[in-house]
Order: C-alpha cells, then sequence, then structure tokens
C-alpha cells in the first residue's frame, strides 16, 4: 500500500486538491494574458512617469506597516508577548493572502494560527484576536453609508 496511513491520504489529497485550484485560477488570466503582448504592457508602464512609482512604493509600504501595527495593537489587548518583529512578518503575509483569498477574517485567521502558535499563543488567543478583527470589521463597514 503506498499510503502508511489515513493522515499521509489525507495529507496527499489535500496537497493535490491544493495545486489543482491554483492550476485553474491560474489558467483563467492566462488565457485573458494571451491576448495581450509583452510589447504593449511594456508602452502602457512607459507612459507613467516614474515619480507615481516610486509614490505608489511608498503608499503600498506604508499601508502594510499600517496592517502590522494592526496586528501589533490586536495582539497587546490580548496581553500577547511578541515583539513587533516577531509579528511583522507573520501579518504582513496573513493580510494579502486573507484578503485575497476571501472571507479575510476566517482566511487570515487560519494563516496567523501556525505561526503565531508557534510563538507562544494559544488557539483561544488567535480566535480572539481573529474575532475581534472581525468584529471591528464589521462595525466599520456598518457605520460607512451606501453610496446609492
Amino acid at each position: 500500500m503506498p499510503f502508511a496511513d489515513r493522515q499521509e491520504l489525507r495529507s496527499t489529497v489535500l496537497a493535490l486538491a491544493g495545486i489543482a485550484v491554483f492550476a485553474i485560477a491560474i489558467e483563467a488570466p492566462g488565457k485573458e494574458l494571451l491576448s495581450i503582448s509583452l510589447k504593449e504592457i511594456i508602452s502602457q508602464f512607459a507612459t507613467i512617469p516614474a515619480a507615481s512609482f516610486f509614490i505608489a512604493g511608498c503608499l503600498t509600504l506604508a499601508a502594510y506597516f499600517l496592517l502590522t501595527c494592526y496586528d501589533w495593537l490586536g495582539l497587546r489587548y490580548l496581553h500577547a508577548q511578541l515583539t513587533y518583529p516577531e509579528l511583522a512578518p507573520k501579518a504582513f503575509a496573513a493580510f494579502p493572502a486573507g484578503n485575497n483569498i476571501g472571507i479575510s477574517s476566517l482566511s487570515g485567521g487560519a494563516i496567523r494560527y501556525r505561526p503565531y502558535s508557534s510563538k507562544r499563543l494559544d488557539a483561544r488567543q488567535i480566535a480572539g484576536f481573529t474575532a475581534a478583527r472581525l468584529i471591528s470589521s464589521a462595525k466599520q463597514t456598518s457605520s460607512q453609508p451606501c453610496a446609492v
């Protein structure tokens, strides 16, 4: 038998499912990109001033810094003893992945679980942090007027 136990089989099936989802996700934009030439892309980028690229890069870095501070503040509220250098790379990875995967509070919490649990946080603290993020996001969304 090629698999020693059910856990090994489960891990293999999940890995193959992840590869399949990734391949499907790459196919759709890949077809669209085939209709655009590299020369067109380069010519469009050439029309953008260098200062705009610089400003965009600086604002992107500032936004990610502020997102990592959001994790830092949330973990301070939970009395977690992580330093900013310990949590910044984890938060930096969790925010874009969570936002791109969807259901950002759930997927971001799942992404944070492994690195944060390896840094002395238990599941209760990580779930509390994720719940606090979800509640603050819902409150922020509900307090904004709808544009019609």
